[in-house]
């Protein structure tokens, strides 16, 4: 009724007879405010509503359906700090020779500059010094938190030490498990034992292991797995050197649960959702036009597709000599937009056709709509089939890296090459990971603008909290035979957690 009086007031204002400018902007004004207001009451109704959502009401996602693939992943968890510091493959929970050690060293020989102290030896501090933050552990959640080495610390110190290496990959392993805890409680991870119990380590298994569940649902509703939930505790201690952990529960101790904490989401005004839902894709339907795209859909896939094309120089052409179809896949963020000068050069060097997909869950519509992994796929296969092609070259940046990880588990002969820029999912259960993209203090201009923009709107956050899977997404090395390249230091995983393979 309010908005009614109000669009009333505004239409007799621009009449002939009662038109006054100054009349027009105040009723334009609160016009605006009104929507805000509204729009506003929308948001707080999703993320209370959000809020309420678990992963336990995805019963389709069966990746850890059974007691034997939950243990299958909680080894190959635990033999990952392993592979990343010894520099191998994975055999048996050991680590040979780095396949590529001259590489590695030069990496680690740069990265280290900046660590070595004045007499010309590499090291951490002492602990005692106070000097490395709780920030770079990507734990910062307020000013008052004890500081100690991070992970990435440990990993550099390990490289250049000549000590015990079998110490200092168990002390890797407790720093990995306690960032995965926070509260008052939460002590030095080299002190682990004085602040964790038995209890805690159960709840953090449950979660991540158990779909979202608690130990006391397990003990309830299925006693087995509770039987299992023991047995995968005492496994993991094991592994660590902490079988002697107290039994009971520190309650000043808690676990970051990313499938049932609150949303950590900041809101965003109307026009925000404006810019992202209206003015983006318009703009994005002028330029990929305009690029020699034109747009089509195939079930509930809206995609841009553009034709094979003869004036591409054979000596700049990336699709020769077998000129298969291309996909591209975009990340987070606000759709085509930041791939508008990439789509440009690969279409001028690419002349196989091109198909761009457009996934609304990635570009922050304002709504609840996120498919399943199985949805996406089969959506992707029609896409192809629907121009005589089974298989292509998938080329993805960040998330649509794990879109295109669904395609290579799901259905691998769609995939003849796959070209992954900053892939998300090679990382997915990494503690520092985790919490420092949906928890962490920012710490530079790029990770300000980048959790404004993406990791604290809702409708990403719910994506990434309420319907992402990281035993359906995650990728080990083994699984894919890759040439991996590092450019550059990554803004939210340290490259001492890369192993480069050939």
């Amino acid at each position: 009724m309010a908005m009614f009086i109000v669009f009333r007031n505004i239409w007799m204002n621009i009449s002939p007879h009662h038109f006054h400018p100054r009349i027009l902007v105040k009723y334009g004004l609160i016009s605006w405010s009104l929507a805000e207001t509204v729009f506003f009451i929308y948001i707080w109704q999703c993320t209370r509503f959000l809020n309420t959502q678990t992963t336990r009401r995805w019963r389709a996602v069966n990746v850890h359906g059974t007691e034997e693939k939950r243990r299958a992943s909680m080894e190959r968890y635990l033999q990952m700090l392993a592979q990343v510091c010894r520099g191998g493959d994975r055999s048996n929970g050991d680590a040979a020779a780095a396949p590529n050690p001259s590489l590695r060293r030069g990496l680690l020989d740069r990265s280290a500059k900046a660590s070595i102290t004045m007499n010309g030896t590499l090291g951490l501090r002492p602990r005692s010094s106070g000097t490395l933050a709780r920030s770079s552990s990507f734990l910062g959640l307020g000013a008052a938190v004890k500081k100690e080495e991070s992970v990435e610390d440990l990993l550099k110190h390990m490289e250049g030490s000549q000590g015990n290496l079998e110490e200092e990959l168990q002390r890797l392993r407790w720093h990995e498990l306690a960032t995965f805890f926070h509260g008052s409680g939460r002590g030095d991870a080299d002190d682990i034992l004085s602040w964790l119990k038995r209890d805690n380590v159960q709840e953090w298994i449950a979660h991540y292991w158990f779909r979202g569940a608690t130990p006391d649902e397990l003990r309830e509703d299925s006693p087995e797995q509770f039987k299992e939930l023991r047995c995968l505790t005492d496994h993991v201690l094991q592994t660590s050197g902490l079988l002697d952990m107290r039994e009971g529960r520190n309650a000043d101790v808690k676990t970051y649960r990313v499938f049932s904490d609150p949303l950590p989401v900041v809101h965003r005004p109307l026009f925000v959702y404006a810019g992202t839902s209206l003015l983006c894709p318009l703009v994005s339907y002028k330029v990929m036009q305009w690029l020699g795209f034109h747009r089509e859909r195939s079930g509930g896939l809206c995609y841009w597709k553009r034709p094979r094309r003869n004036d591409v120089d054979p000596r700049d052409d990336v699709s020769a000599p077998r000129g298969e179809p291309l996909v591209f896949v975009h990340g987070l963020g606000v759709g085509l937009v930041p791939y508008f000068l990439f789509i440009y050069r690969l279409s001028k060097r690419h002349s196989g056709e091109l198909f761009v997909p457009e996934f609304p869950f990635l570009a922050m519509a304002p709504w609840e709509s996120v498919p399943s992994a199985r949805e996406v796929v089969a959506q992707l296969q029609d896409m192809l089939a629907a121009h005589g092609h089974r298989a292509a070259h998938w080329h993805g940046h960040s998330f649509g890296c794990v879109v295109i990880g669904w395609v290579m588990k799901m259905s691998p002969s769609s995939v003849v090459y796959s070209t992954l820029m900053e892939p998300a999912q090679f990382l997915v259960i990494k503690a520092e990971a985790l919490t420092k993209v949906l928890w962490g203090q920012a710490a530079t201009t790029f990770e300000i603008l980048i959790r404004y923009f993406a990791f604290r709107e809702l409708f990403t956050v719910n994506l990434l909290c309420r319907n992402f899977f990281w035993e359906q997404s995650s990728m080990w090395p083994e699984e894919s035979r890759v040439l991996g390249f590092l450019s550059s230091g990554d803004g939210f995983f340290r490259w001492t957690a890369i192993i480069c393979k050939q």
